[in-house]
């Protein structure tokens, strides 16, 4: 309950909570000497919604940091994924 009242609560931007836990991530690995990965993803959800989605590599595992679900007919076009994936 706590997780999809979070989700739904209208006031918290999920995209800068977001963003600054992957800036951290990312600073955390290069000050470490880690290369940091990063990787942009779509997805077809079903006919109407595509998700796109930004992950970081670590080791063997890619990790979500950030995602927008579109309702689109076609693909995600570079306009947005330029807009929401600014780090």
């Amino acid at each position: 309950r706590y997780i999809s009242r979070a989700l739904s609560n209208k006031y918290i931007d999920h995209f800068e909570v977001m963003k600054s836990f992957a800036s951290q991530l990312s600073e955390n690995m290069a000050e470490n000497n880690q290369i940091v990965v990063l990787m942009l993803d779509q997805s077809k959800i079903n006919d109407e919604f595509k998700c796109l989605m930004v992950s970081i590599r670590i080791r063997e595992r890619a990790l979500p940091v950030m995602w927008k679900v579109v309702k689109t007919n076609g693909e995600i076009g570079f306009n947005v994924q330029k807009h929401h994936y600014y780090i």
